[in-house]
């Protein structure tokens, strides 16, 4: 399903993916194959559905323990259990460092990192004129800073005007070594690896929840540290689609979508249909109204909501 001219890549996908998101996966795949044009697609997960995800065509399975010593599920839901006496979280972490930690198994100078929910409907590059290409996105959430400014003790901080939190990203596996290098290099915080100290640097009332992002803190390091590689390139994102599509859009569905947005996030195909998604479901709504035009109207319904109720703390896209 090509819609626009074809770009190629010379790196390679590399996705991080539970049980529960391979039905999402399987989806996105096509659309990562044709609009990124990878070198490979790499899928790092568990061992216990490895059989699944190399039943799925044109991509390589990776058994997340094998990624860094001593880099697992066991090792960080351990290091959570002991700072919060809680398990929670530990995968959400875990699939953060993976993506770090590839920067030493991979055997090209990039990796691009895209997430196993997030579908690229037209045509990307992530490269131009030997610049890395980011996506600007305004999300903002303080913890993120907080674990940077400690992790580097106030030398990497948020430089960047915009949110590098954007589901997708280029590596550079030279900066991304430099970077775990430094970490692993502050004495001040405990633990010897990256991963622990990360852990340790993220507050105690903020590990449970969203404590560290590591495309923000990628994002403000190469920002700060090799301001010439970095190029903002603006894509039309959209993060919560699942809200107008369901969890199991169909071919139409993405099709429309795609008229409005080069990349899109859908986060569960479990998800409850609503009327919004009966709606979008019809080709007869959707031809008298565009997707972006129904976005827009969620998001003003929306941020009337989070202001009568104060939640100001992460600022939303206006799509």
């Amino acid at each position: 399903m090509v819609w626009r001219n074809k770009i190629v890549n010379d790196y390679n996908v590399i996705i991080m993916v539970t049980e529960d998101h391979l039905p999402m996966m399987e989806k996105m795949i096509p659309f990562c194959k044709q609009n990124i044009s990878p070198k490979r697609i790499y899928v790092v997960a568990a061992s216990k559905i490895q059989q699944k995800i190399e039943a799925i065509e044109d991509v390589i399975f990776i058994d997340e323990d094998q990624v860094y010593d001593g880099l697992n599920y066991s090792t960080v839901m351990n290091l959570m259990e002991k700072r919060t006496g809680e398990r929670k979280r530990a995968g959400w972490y875990l699939q953060q460092f993976l993506k770090m930690a590839w920067s030493y198994k991979c055997e090209e100078k990039c990796y691009i990192v895209l997430d196993a929910d997030t579908f690229v409907l037209n045509p990307i590059g992530f490269t131009e004129q030997e610049k890395y290409c980011f996506t600007p996105k305004c999300e903002y959430h303080q913890p993120y800073f907080d674990t940077i400014k400690k992790l580097f003790q106030g030398s990497i901080y948020k430089k960047a005007e915009f949110s590098f939190i954007a589901e997708n990203m280029i590596f550079d596996c030279a900066i991304m070594r430099q970077m775990i290098s430094e970490i692993e290099g502050n004495a001040l915080i405990e633990g010897d690896t990256f991963f622990e100290k990360i852990i340790h640097s993220i507050k105690q009332e903020d590990l449970l929840g969203s404590g560290f992002s590591e495309f923000e803190t990628y994002g403000n390091y190469i920002y700060i540290k090799y301001p010439d590689l970095v190029k903002a390139r603006k894509l039309r994102t959209m993060r919560e689609s699942l809200v107008l599509l369901g969890g199991n859009p169909s071919a139409g569905q993405l099709k429309w979508a795609s008229n409005d947005y080069d990349i899109i996030s859908v986060e569960s195909i479990h998800y409850k249909r609503t009327l919004v998604t009966w709606l979008t479901s019809k080709e007869w709504f959707r031809r008298r109204i565009s997707m972006k035009k129904l976005a827009q109207i969620r998001h003003k319904i929306r941020t009337v909501y989070r202001r009568l109720l104060r939640k100001e703390d992460f600022v939303f896209e206006e799509y």
